[in-house]
């Protein structure tokens, strides 16, 4: 397979709409009907069957668990191959380390991981850097994802198909695609077990770069809610996510660990969130769209209890799960450090402002004993990560209010 290498296509061209199709063109017709079909995942096991494009169980609404998508043969050769493609490059990630081009996006800033937020002053455009990285990506993408939406990230991702690039997007919500560019041969994977859903934010680019963090791939999630999206250069760790694979790596003088949940309930003892927040000697502060995880609160009142100072700013529609919870298990003592703000999707935890926790998983039952997710610690952070976090906490607090 030849791959083109990186697109001359800029962010900007994203925004606007495909070219109409022209009546005389026969190689833009619509597909038929053989070339579409559902399909639908369970725990990894595929089934397909083949559906008209037209009929009424073709167009799904974003809660459904079926997906129209283009599989013509190029289509087919690229969702076929891409995830064997992948696993197979990525062991020569470490001995092409040295060899790999680095991604213009990452020229602007040395450090290896950087942190995106529009509620911060710098790299405050999480979806420009994202279809930065798609557009310049020259070996494989890998995305799995709760929900994309985004028009700019299903054109990059067209784009990117349109250059020979394998591209396998996991997604638990996807728009119909008759409804977008129905001459794309983007391939879609749809997780549709409705007991497991895939809650990801994760994209893996050529072997080294993975973008990670709290938010979907829609507008509303990268620009009105409060989220936090991570850039992160290295091979090691694109590798550990691209297998599910639970370890750490060095990053210069960082440790960064990777842990994909589910984890086993009867192993609650030792989430990595409770052993960290055993470990805070000052201040523990939290900001989750859905907390209500008992054991997680058991181990804040302890450090609570200890002396530790304990922030808490929740999602204000969801307050009631924390509120409930608090009062079941008793831990009162917690009331007074929980806050409410609007529009709060990040899941993060910032431990003695050094130790960061943060991914895809909200602090529920489902969120670590159910959902398919992505966590990650960094530690130790530096100073231009901890002011990053520290303008989305700034931002948090003056947009709160009490329970």
């Amino acid at each position: 397979m030849s791959v083109q290498g990186s697109s001359s296509l800029k962010y900007s061209d994203l925004f606007k709409p495909p070219e109409p199709t022209s009546s005389t063109d026969s190689s833009k017709e619509p597909p038929k009907e053989s070339e579409w079909k559902v399909v639908s995942h369970s725990r990894g096991r595929r089934r397909a069957r083949s559906t008209p494009p037209h009929t009424s169980q073709n167009t799904p609404s974003p809660k459904d668990s079926s997906l129209v998508a283009r599989t013509d043969k190029a289509a087919t050769d690229i969702f076929n191959s891409a995830k064997h493609k992948a696993i197979e490059t990525t062991k020569r990630s470490d001995q092409q380390s040295k060899s790999l081009p680095i991604l213009h996006l990452l020229a602007a800033d040395p450090e290896p991981i950087v942190f995106h937020s529009a509620h911060q002053t710098n790299h405050n455009d999480p979806q420009r850097m994202l279809c930065d990285a798609i557009l310049q990506a020259n070996r494989i993408i890998t995305m799995r994802i709760f929900n994309i939406g985004s028009p700019e990230i299903i054109r990059a991702l067209i784009q990117a198909v349109r250059r020979n690039i394998p591209v396998v997007v996991s997604a638990w919500n996807f728009p119909n695609l008759s409804n977008w560019d129905r001459k794309s041969e983007l391939c879609v994977e749809l997780r549709g077990n409705p007991q497991i859903c895939l809650h990801k934010k994760t994209t893996l680019i050529d072997n080294q770069l993975t973008i990670i963090g709290t938010a979907n791939y829609t507008k509303s999630s990268f620009f009105k809610d409060i989220n936090l999206t991570a850039l992160i250069q290295n091979p090691a760790l694109y590798s550990l996510i691209l297998r599910g694979t639970q370890g750490s790596v060095s990053i210069g003088s960082q440790t960064i660990s990777y842990y994909p949940l589910p984890f086993p309930q009867s192993n609650t003892k030792t989430l990595p969130i409770i052993q960290e927040i055993q470990k805070a000697q000052r201040t523990i502060k939290i900001a989750m769209s859905i907390f209500s995880h008992p054991e997680i609160f058991l181990a804040l009142e302890q450090a609570h209890l200890r002396g530790v100072t304990i922030t808490i700013v929740i999602n204000k529609k969801e307050s009631a799960h924390t509120l409930d919870i608090l009062h079941r298990i008793s831990a009162l003592l917690l009331l007074k450090s929980v806050t409410t703000v609007d529009s709060l999707h990040a899941k993060i935890c910032l431990i003695d402002d050094q130790t960061l926790i943060f991914g895809s998983p909200n602090w529920t039952y489902h969120g670590m004993h159910k959902n398919l997710e992505d966590l990650l610690i960094v530690t130790p952070l530096t100073p231009k990560q901890i002011y990053s976090i520290q303008e989305i906490w700034a931002f948090l607090l003056k947009n709160s209010s009490p329970v």
